[in-house]
């Protein structure tokens, strides 16, 4: 098991070219940083919610039709 503050190196060779796995895996992982979680950017507090995506989907039919 990997701690929160390690790369999974054999994930990330496994979705990325060689180059940019080099690349990610010389970056520097906090040991205090927080969970990784998903978030939805169209809502303030970052919570997906079906009035949400149905908002987002007037916006993009709108915006479709400008």
């Amino acid at each position: 098991m990997h701690s929160s503050s390690m790369w999974k190196e054999d994930l990330i060779s496994e979705k990325v070219t060689e180059d940019n796995a080099n690349l990610i895996l010389s970056l520097k992982l906090s040991a205090h940083a927080p969970h990784d979680m998903l978030g939805w950017h169209y809502t303030k507090d970052g919570l997906y919610s079906v009035k949400s995506a149905y908002w987002l989907a007037n916006q993009l039919y709108r915006d479709s039709n400008v």
